[in-house]
């Protein structure tokens, strides 16, 4: 993990061994904020026992906070804990998908993973989502709807925007 983030945002030392190991945790996302943040998110599940965390790191991967997460039961479903964005500005800023299939939920921090809000939810799934350059949240939800939230604004579904699968 280590390795990969450090040749990513282009480290000039030498690459060690992160301390973001464990044997007992499935490791599902890994975001690089773009611009100044420098952050690296990262999300780990254990759904067995219906646990995920979200880490954080500001020093290319060297060290990371770790931050549990509350995950809400999905009777016997396995609940998913995916980062979707990390703010280009601020290091402390992530949007965090959560839930099983088809019961979407986007979480925001704005403290560096110590705690989480929920901003939007839906009866079905985030496929994808983006930051534009006014701090505004674009989501694809399945359907190959897009959903916009402009910063700090309520979540609405754009009506003339095209049929996608993603966004870049």
């Amino acid at each position: 993990c280590s390795v990969i983030i450090q040749n990513f945002i282009g480290l000039d030392k030498d690459v060690s061994e992160t301390d973001l190991v464990f044997d007992d945790r499935v490791f599902r996302t890994i975001r690089f904020a773009r611009g100044s943040a420098n952050a690296v998110w990262v999300t780990a599940v254990r759904y067995d026992t219906e646990e995920a965390w979200v880490y954080r790191s500001v020093d290319g991967g060297t060290s990371w906070s770790e931050h549990p997460i509350e995950v809400r039961s999905a009777g016997g479903m396995d609940v998913f804990v995916d980062v979707l964005v990390a703010d280009a500005g601020d290091p402390d800023t992530a949007w965090v998908v959560m839930g099983p299939f088809l019961d979407d939920r986007l979480l925001k921090t704005t403290d560096g993973g110590e705690s989480f809000s929920e901003v939007y939810a839906l009866d079905g799934d985030i496929v994808d989502g983006a930051q534009d350059a006014e701090g505004g949240i674009w989501l694809v939800i399945n359907g190959g709807h897009v959903v916009y939230g402009p910063e700090d604004g309520e979540f609405e579904q754009v009506e003339d925007a095209p049929l996608s699968v993603g966004v870049q």
